[in-house]
């Protein structure tokens, strides 16, 4: 068949599926009944749908993620909705709502329904990040004892980030003061805390393996053309269409399951190594007791693998973003060099209980978080039932998401929001950190982020290890530009070169 009669069958049957879709959200609902409370206000099926639509056809990017929602919330208000196959999209921009919802009602708000992604690359089975129910609190309930015994939680983490920051410093410091791009580099210190808490052990950052896993995930997260087409057509996912994609993907999953099978050949039960170890060992036992789990081999790789794509690029792009900024505003990085001076001098190591003493640093984390917060539109949420909420019909399987990068830069909230100001964060006197309603980047409710602990650690002692050892610079004549660059998941920035000059 020639590109030429698989465009039209595929714009056929698109537009025939487009036509029924319309129809049925004019007429209230699958039944044809019109709902006794309306749904909330957005554009109409058909507009959404056609855009995807064409997209797939010219293979075009998708429109600025931040510009869309920007401007749906000035249409609509504060929550809005859009039909997306057989399930309302529904998307909040004010944290009262976010806390009603996700919080006060979390009960029935926490279902998790697979991305389309997901569910053609990855498969559902042994997703942490997808599961529901009982799967998923099981899940969970194991993934934060096994993470929590090898590193993230106890003191050892942070001595497993500040050796692989010192290991970053030094990579920093053959640059030569010269300028560079850091997002590889930061990719690589970020995946190896990752790999050191679940196969306990790190990779050099010239282990071509180790080289090929980052970009993957990069790619993967950032492949733009990706999820709208596939959030109308899953199917297409196995066409020539996705050729590029569907390798990248494949790919991916071979080096999940090497791990896998590598700690197997090696494993131990009686002296467990990691996580990966953890789980094999739960498996075993699951297995000769004669009980139903959840967590088999042939799904383990697919956690691991949700672990690697949440842990890795969300905090090394947060990190990117902190180098930019510290060089936009030089009098903040010289306020924070200040601080680590006063706790720990040039040379010494700070631990992640120092943060209590540095409450300028902290703020300014914070501030980085929210003006670039690291998943814009958090993970999605399901309505177990069917729910009224301010007046408005949500029907069961609803897909809730919080704009997040709405909230967090709202001048009804925040004033001037594009200006990086740690003084948000901070109460009068200067000593303590205060915390706001609006600022939610590890999401809220049940679903909170699994990493958030993590997260925290990592953003704490590599950020304060670089701005120890480096002052940031852009280079001579280079304006910083904090627009955004590509990503639907997470928002990196556009590329840049920096300079890490030794201070």
């Amino acid at each position: 068949m020639d590109p030429g009669t698989f465009t039209q069958i595929c714009i056929g049957v698109a537009t025939a599926l487009l036509t029924f879709l319309w129809l049925r959200r004019r007429k209230g609902g699958a039944s044809g009944s019109r709902p006794a409370h309306p749904y909330p206000p957005g554009p109409t099926t058909l507009s959404i749908f056609l855009s995807d639509l064409w997209r797939i056809v010219s293979r075009s990017k998708p429109p600025n993620l931040i510009e869309l929602v920007t401007d749906l919330r000035r249409r609509y208000g504060d929550i809005y909705s859009v039909q997306k196959g057989k399930k309302l999209l529904v998307i909040m921009s004010d944290p009262e709502m976010v806390k009603e919802l996700f919080v006060k009602q979390a009960a029935i708000t926490s279902g998790r329904d697979t991305a389309p992604l997901a569910h053609v690359a990855f498969k559902d089975e042994g997703s942490i990040i997808f599961a529901e129910g009982k799967p998923w609190s099981e899940m969970r309930r194991f993934f934060l004892h096994a993470l929590r015994k090898h590193g993230m939680g106890k003191r050892t983490l942070g001595d497993t980030v500040n050796d692989e920051a010192h290991i970053l410093c030094r990579e920093f410091s053959r640059t030569d003061a010269q300028p560079f791009d850091p997002f590889r580099m930061v990719n690589y210190a970020v995946a190896n805390i990752i790999r050191t808490i679940t196969a306990g052990r790190r990779f050099e950052y010239s282990n071509e393996r180790f080289q090929q896993m980052v970009q993957l995930i990069t790619d993967v997260l950032g492949a733009e053309n990706f999820y709208g087409p596939l959030e109308m057509l899953p199917w297409l996912y196995y066409t020539p269409l996705f050729n590029k994609e569907r390798g990248m993907c494949n790919a991916l999953i071979g080096l999940m399951k090497g791990e896998v099978t590598e700690h197997r050949e090696t494993f131990d039960a009686e002296h467990p190594r990691d996580v990966i170890d953890m789980c094999l060992a739960e498996i075993d036992r699951a297995e000769a007791a004669g009980e139903i789990s959840y967590l088999d081999e042939s799904t383990l790789w697919r956690t691991l693998l949700d672990i690697y794509l949440a842990g890795t690029e969300t905090v090394a792009t947060t990190l990117t973003w902190a180098m930019l900024y510290m060089a936009g505003y030089p009098q903040v990085q010289a306020k924070i060099g200040e601080e680590i001076d006063s706790v720990v001098g040039r040379h010494g190591t700070l631990s992640y209980d120092d943060r209590i003493k540095m409450p300028y640093t902290e703020a300014a984390i914070a501030e980085l978080l929210r003006i670039r917060p690291i998943a814009p539109l958090g993970i999605p949420h399901i309505t177990t039932e069917d729910i009224l909420f301010r007046g408005y019909h949500l029907p069961e399987r609803s897909i809730v998401m919080m704009n997040m990068v709405g909230m967090h830069l709202d001048p009804q909230l925040w004033p001037d929001p594009e200006t990086f100001d740690p003084m948000r964060f901070l109460a009068e006197d200067g000593r303590t950190t205060v915390k706001h309603d609006g600022h939610l980047p590890f999401g809220a409710g049940r679903r909170v982020c699994l990493g958030e602990q993590l997260a925290k650690v990592e953003l704490f002692l590599f950020f304060t290890s670089l701005l120890q050892n480096f002052v940031f610079r852009l280079p001579e004549g280079v304006l910083p530009d904090y627009g955004f660059g590509h990503r639907t998941s997470t928002l990196a920035p556009r590329k840049f070169e920096i300079i890490a000059r030794p201070r």
